[in-house]
């Protein structure tokens, strides 16, 4: 684990003071690999069934992370307790390591022990990437039926959203809520595609990502893409009471999901051109996430 007990102890004060003392959190992936540099910092908070429900306090513990480990990134999964753990939940539960357990090295000979790190993490990122792709698929069925739903409302005037009824406003919630999941998944897709193809040490920062799957022309714009990250990290000023703030974003969201559904169809085609997860375990998703993006 590369977290130090100062760290470790701050994400655990963080997480309690946001859900309380009966949260879980578990750190998984990159970060508990010693002989790795960078990467994010994942983690997975399971919360009681009464914990709050709306999005607010995990915006909150979110911001309050990355400002405390430095401005590092974090990838943070919520789970509330008696709801149906997703793809996500259910491999970090079993790579995660609850913090403040100590995770000793197997007494093995070195290269047998790198080896074996290595081949876990390779099939691991082949879950994980077909994981996500499972993930793209859903939210982007979400987000198309959310398009149509909301044809006739959008785009939106200012007046116009400050008048939204209450059904209108459950599905603009919904929208940016997908927006974000669909986002969310689309970066770590891109970086789980970097790693597959072996150059995830010459390609760390989101941006060397996003332009090196440019190069690859998997992206077609990497200054777009970025945009779109962008907008989803302003999202969460939807929810303010300034009715220019929301029909701006509202109107960038709805109108970014034909390119949204067509990067994930566009990742998905690549991983299986490129053979980065076996034919018969990604043709299916990724035939489904194509046709999404071409349907009218």
């Amino acid at each position: 684990m590369r977290l130090t007990p100062e760290e470790v102890a701050t994400i655990a004060r963080l997480v309690a003071e946001t859900y309380g003392p009966a949260a879980v959190v578990r750190l998984f992936g990159s970060q508990l690999d010693d002989r790795r540099k960078g990467g994010d910092v994942d983690l997975l908070v399971e919360v009681p069934e009464d914990a709050p429900r709306d999005i607010w306090p995990e915006l909150r513990l979110h911001a309050a992370l990355e400002a405390a480990l430095g401005e590092r990134k974090v990838d943070l999964l919520v789970h509330r307790a008696g709801e149906e753990p997703g793809p996500f939940v259910r491999i970090a539960r079993r790579e995660g390591v609850p913090l403040g357990v100590s995770r000793e090295r197997p007494r093995a000979d070195e290269d047998e022990w790198t080896a074996t790190i290595e081949r876990a993490s390779m099939s691991n990122a082949q879950d994980l990437l077909l994981a996500i792709f499972g993930t793209l698929l859903r939210t982007g069925e979400a987000l198309r039926l959310l398009e149509r739903r909301l044809a006739g409302r959008m785009p939106a005037r200012p007046e116009t959203v400050a008048a939204f009824d209450p059904d209108t406003r459950i599905l603009t919630d919904a929208l940016l809520k997908r927006f974000e999941q669909h986002t969310d998944a689309l970066r770590s897709a891109a970086r789980t595609i970097v790693r597959l193809l072996g150059e995830a040490d010459t390609y760390r920062t989101v941006r060397q990502v996003i332009d090196r799957l440019a190069g690859l022309e998997v992206i077609p714009d990497a200054a777009r893409f970025l945009e779109l990250v962008e907008l989803r990290n302003r999202t969460v000023h939807a929810y303010a009471p300034e009715s220019d703030r929301q029909a701006a974003i509202l109107n960038a969201v709805h109108g970014s999901i034909p390119e949204l559904l067509d990067l994930a169809a566009r990742f998905a085609r690549f991983a299986r051109a490129e053979r980065l997860v076996p034919e018969e375990k990604v043709a299916e998703v990724a035939e489904a996430l194509t046709a999404l993006a071409t349907a009218t």
